[in-house]
């Protein structure tokens, strides 16, 4: 068979992958349950980009969680100084502020990975441009400079 009529391998499954990562969640949500709810609710944007983004990679994705981690860093802090429990969870969830800096950071990182492309292809067709100006000068100036009669 030719290599254009092959049909393209899809992966199938994690296997062992999935069913670790399932166990790790599970004993997460066990152990930590206050922190797990918090991190459910500011890293809500992260979970939806993470499952909707195609791309090999998941370049969307990674730019979303680590913004989405980072901003939600001071709440799980303030959480596990308070106490660690499941009131002090739901209220820090629950607190506006909070929740408008985890989802805007996400947010962030998203909208950067939507634009920075589009910047630097701006930038770069616009450097195309200049050097192509620049060269169209020289190219004048040389069939000037070799069209001059001796």
């Amino acid at each position: 068979m030719s290599r254009a009529a092959r049909k393209p391998q899809l992966r199938q499954g994690g296997g062992a992958g999935l069913l670790l990562q399932g166990l790790v969640c599970g004993v997460v949500l066990l152990v930590a349950t206050p922190s797990a709810l918090l991190a459910g609710v500011l890293l809500l944007p992260t979970l939806m980009v993470w499952m909707s983004d195609r791309q090999p990679g998941q370049p969307t994705a990674r730019a979303v969680v680590l913004f989405g981690l980072a901003a939600s860093c001071q709440p799980l802090d303030l959480l596990w100084r308070a106490g660690h429990r499941i009131e002090d969870a739901v209220v820090l969830a629950m607190d506006l502020r909070t929740l408008a800096t985890a989802w805007s950071a996400q947010a962030g990182g998203w909208m950067l990975t939507q634009l920075l492309p589009l910047l630097i292809g701006f930038f770069v067709e616009a450097q195309a441009s200049l050097m192509a100006q620049r060269l169209q000068k020289r190219l004048e100036s040389l069939q000037e400079e070799w069209s001059r009669p001796e």
